[in-house]
């Protein structure tokens, strides 16, 4: 993709663009910071509080799986699972070993999301994380019917609000 994008923009008779000068030129993190505003803090912004609201209820649900799994047991959080005495501690379902490089994985991509990249993204992104749905899953198993409700209701309105914006061609957020 990036040897097309020089092939195409930098190797033609044209005013070449600043990116071709570069020692490495990716046409990708040119796009990215020119046209999209990616970077740290940037889309902090007043205009922007509507997509941060938007993505507020995901960027709760995997604030409170991190959390959650932070507080059950912080040693092997904190050790990343080396310590051989909290591997032998094996605790169930969303709370198990294996979930661990997962929430590495998740807290990751909520902070790289909220304060580099598009906020708005995190409803789509997170979307094709399964601690997501692990997450989601232990809270209607073990938390009480108001929380498991709440969490229904946002999981069917995101649903059928996705339906109908892509039914009418608009992005999901």
């Amino acid at each position: 993709f990036l040897a097309f994008g020089y092939d195409e923009f930098c190797n033609v008779p044209i005013p070449m663009r600043p990116w071709c000068k570069y020692r490495i030129p990716n046409i990708y993190s040119f796009v990215q910071k020119q046209y999209w505003n990616v970077g740290l803090f940037n889309y902090f912004r007043f205009k922007q509080i509507p997509n941060f609201l938007f993505a507020l209820p995901m960027i709760l649900i995997c604030s409170s799986a991190c959390f959650l799994y932070f507080e059950a047991d912080h040693m092997r959080f904190i050790s990343l699972g080396m310590n051989r005495q909290q591997r032998k501690k094996q605790l169930k379902c969303f709370m198990h070993n294996a979930v661990l490089p997962h929430i590495y994985l998740l807290i990751f991509m909520l902070f790289y999301n909220v304060f580099i990249a598009h906020v708005q993204i995190i409803t789509r992104l997170f979307t094709f994380m399964p601690v997501v749905y692990w997450f989601m899953a232990h809270v209607m198993m073990n938390y009480s019917e108001r929380v498991q409700e709440n969490l229904q209701t946002y999981i069917g309105l995101y649903g059928l609000i996705g339906v109908v914006l892509f039914a009418l061609h608009y992005p999901p957020a």
